[in-house]
């Protein structure tokens, strides 16, 4: 017969298994952690960035008509964005009745 000792091989086969299987629930656990970590992240940004909007949406309510203001260029771009927005509301509302 051969030297061939198939207990322990079957033995070493579930030790690599049951290692490959824990490394597998290891790297599972670390990716749950990465994706929740990478949602809090956005979740934060997103309060940014809607305290940036509050912010320029107050500061152009207070400043649009001040030509003067080094954002004149823009606020006159949002305003002429909010007209056409406004025509498109009464479009709509047009073909809704």
């Amino acid at each position: 017969m051969s030297g061939f000792d198939f207990d322990a091989f079957l033995k070493s086969a579930v030790r690599t298994g049951d290692q490959i299987t824990k490394a597998a629930i290891e790297e599972g656990k670390r990716a749950k952690e990465r994706l929740s970590l990478k949602r809090a992240v956005d979740k934060e940004l997103k309060k940014v960035n809607e305290m940036y909007r509050k912010i320029g949406k107050s500061y152009y309510e207070k400043y649009k008509s001040d030509t003067m203001d080094e954002y004149a260029d823009t606020m006159e771009a949002i305003t002429d964005s909010l007209g056409v927005v406004d025509d498109y509301m009464k479009k709509i509302r047009e073909l809704s009745e």
